[in-house]
């Protein structure tokens, strides 16, 4: 079972109660109120909310978003009603319209140096002795990162899931910044061990790695 998180329910709590006593002299509390509930019901319906990295930036940005439809509601009801529908669905994770979505090609990232490794020494000394690497580097650092640095590799280079598979599977918050940050330490990791191993990257790897 999750365990409640009082943490987020007391910073959402000073969140809205913020955004409330300044909203109140902008507009009347049950258009306010209204606002803010299609606001949310918007959001959560398309697919939920879109947080920040920074709790504090988050807060700002839903203050200057809100108060703005306070103030645009004040002045008429109709244009704020539809703004507010849709500033919730751009701020939603649904939110991205397909059409104009940037899509990787999969042989630019980064990590495909790591992949392709793996793939070449599956099951071999080297692999082993690269992944007892992270496992050390994990085991001396996670109290300060705060992951579980080996499990991102493992879910994501050997079993091959998604970001929101792993945020569900290791119950991280919807944060694709966790995942990116031990993804970054992982790329040390394998750095530090492919040039303590003497390998190097084919020159063709190598103009690879300047297209990402």
């Amino acid at each position: 079972m999750k365990q409640f998180n009082y943490k987020n329910l007391l910073f959402n709590l000073v969140e809205f109660i913020f955004v409330a006593v300044v909203g109140y002299f902008i507009i009347p509390i049950p258009k306010m109120l209204f606002i803010i509930a299609i606001f949310t019901f918007v959001r959560e319906a398309i697919g939920g909310s879109k947080h920040y990295k920074s709790p504090y930036k988050c807060m700002l940005w839903s203050f200057v978003v809100m108060e703005s439809l306070f103030f645009i509601t004040s002045l008429d009801f109709f244009v704020g009603v539809c703004l507010t529908i849709f500033a919730g669905i751009l701020l939603s994770k649904g939110g991205d319209v397909p059409l104009f979505e940037y899509h990787n090609n999969v042989n630019n990232k980064k990590y495909r140096e790591l992949n392709t490794y793996i793939e070449t020494n599956k099951d071999s000394e080297q692999l082993r002795r690269f992944e007892e690497r992270l496992v050390d580097f994990n085991n001396k650092y996670s109290d300060r990162f705060k992951i579980n640095v080996y499990e991102i590799y493992r879910l994501i280079f050997l079993e091959k899931m998604s970001y929101e598979k792993v945020k569900k599977a290791m119950n991280l918050r919807d944060d694709n910044h966790i995942i990116t940050n031990a993804l970054d330490m992982i790329f040390i990791c394998f750095d530090t061990y492919i040039a303590s191993e003497g390998y190097y990257k084919k020159e063709e790897s190598k103009e690879l790695a300047k297209i990402s």
